[in-house]
């Protein structure tokens, strides 16, 4: 029972360090991948102007 309180003690000294480096670590991983999404749709807008392109300059297949 005392080696409980103490771990409980000695965990509790650290709750607020690993709560706010959860909390950085899930905000992190959020942005990186907003900007992953974002740099998805950058690409898939490209692709779409290149097939665009593709297509007018092969003309219509007959």
């Amino acid at each position: 029972m005392v080696l409980v309180l103490a771990l409980v003690n000695g965990l509790a000294g650290w709750l607020p360090v690993l709560l706010i480096v959860a909390v950085l670590g899930i905000a992190g991983l959020l942005r990186v991948s907003e900007a992953d999404l974002a740099w998805q749709r950058i690409q898939a807008r490209r692709a779409r102007k290149l097939l665009a392109a593709a297509t007018k300059r092969s003309g219509p297949r007959c």
